[in-house]
């Protein structure tokens, strides 16, 4: 009886661990200025970038892989990369 008790409990346990991970919401986020300081892209977001970006002197851009960039068709910046 107690081992099926641990048993029990111990399926609880992880039940409730698994149950209460953090949840990440992906975001949207449109890039047009250039990256000057280091800076981490996720792979929970989408990157939208308006224009020429540029990864300046000095700073480093770490892309997580899977990470999806993709380019505005119309970028505000009048920049055309065409």
């Amino acid at each position: 009886m107690k081992s099926i008790i641990r048993i029990t409990l111990r399926a609880l346990t992880l039940a409730v661990a698994l149950t209460s991970a953090p949840v990440v919401l992906a975001e949207d986020i449109t890039v047009s200025d250039d990256i000057a300081a280091d800076t981490h892209w996720r792979n929970t977001n989408t990157y939208f970038l308006d224009g020429f970006v540029y990864v300046l002197s000095g700073a480093t851009l770490h892309i997580e892989a899977g990470t999806v960039i993709k380019g505005l068709g119309a970028p505000t910046t009048g920049e055309s990369a065409s």
